[in-house]
């Protein structure tokens, strides 16, 4: 009798452990879960900031360089306007390459966009200043829509998180097909071309 009642307090301390063990597990793993959730959340809310404040950008830039357009097709050139037009679009310019990875090539072609448009705003003719905009401005929606569903993406359950991916992957052969004109692929070759020290010179100050 005494043996059955040893093995029966042996089982209830096993028992016991185990179900101590397993509350122990659930612990961690509820605090790893919220920890994890959290961590996700604050992700999510500083890349949604990043690209608010990024269109902003952008957006500014874009109305900076049509007063710069502006200003040198006048057919008289107002050097004070013209550069106070010019100071601006660099500043802009400055904050958006900050902003940018460089190393990335969406990032890198769109900042070789920018910094074209920045040239042919003032020097080339209004047809190839709306060219170089245009693409500009599509490559800005690219970037930025990228970063909002990533957003997305990483707040995601798993189903959700599927269908965003699929959605992701049918953009991208999309984008895929628009790059692939060669009328598009000529434009961003020209832009992908850095600018001589003459040209820059030409961007940063008005004609005399």
């Amino acid at each position: 009798m005494t043996t059955v009642w040893t093995n029966l307090g042996q089982v209830v301390v096993i028992a016991a452990f185990i179900a101590l063990i397993g509350v122990a597990l659930k612990a961690v793993s509820d605090w790893l879960t919220t920890s994890r959730s959290k961590y996700v959340d604050i992700i999510a809310a500083e890349r949604i900031k990043w690209v608010g404040e990024l269109r902003n950008d952008l957006a500014e830039f874009g109305f900076h360089l049509d007063e710069v357009s502006h200003q040198f097709r006048q057919s008289t050139l107002d050097k004070d306007a013209a550069n106070k037009a010019l100071e601006k679009v660099s500043q802009r310019l400055a904050v958006i390459q900050l902003k940018l990875n460089l190393e990335d090539r969406l990032d890198g072609t769109l900042y070789a966009l920018l910094t074209r448009s920045a040239f042919t705003a003032r020097t080339a003719s209004l047809q190839e200043y709306a060219d170089v905009k245009s693409l500009m401005t599509r490559f800005c929606g690219f970037l930025l829509k990228d970063e909002w569903e990533k957003a997305k993406r990483e707040t995601a359950g798993p189903l959700r998180w599927i269908w965003l991916t699929w959605k992701q992957g049918r953009r991208a052969r999309a984008r895929k097909d628009f790059l692939s004109s060669e009328h598009i692929q000529a434009q961003l070759n020209a832009a992908r071309r850095p600018l001589s020290d003459d040209e820059k010179a030409r961007v940063q100050t008005p004609n005399a």
